[in-house]
């Protein structure tokens, strides 16, 4: 059995989104690779975050 847990996020839904929310879940994968996020939002905003990490 799998310990992988898998989280949807929506990551234009808050204040400071999409950066604090791609920020919290980069900070969450270094200390626990376990977890698989399925990203929903802006993908061009998202994709530029996702490359400066």
């Amino acid at each position: 059995m799998s310990n992988l847990i898998k989280i949807a996020v929506d990551a234009m839904g808050g204040d400071g989104s999409p950066k604090k929310i791609i920020d919290g879940i980069i900070h969450n994968h270094k200390s626990n690779n376990e977890n698989y996020f399925q990203i929903f939002g802006d993908k061009r905003e998202i994709e530029k975050l996702l490359e400066k990490k």
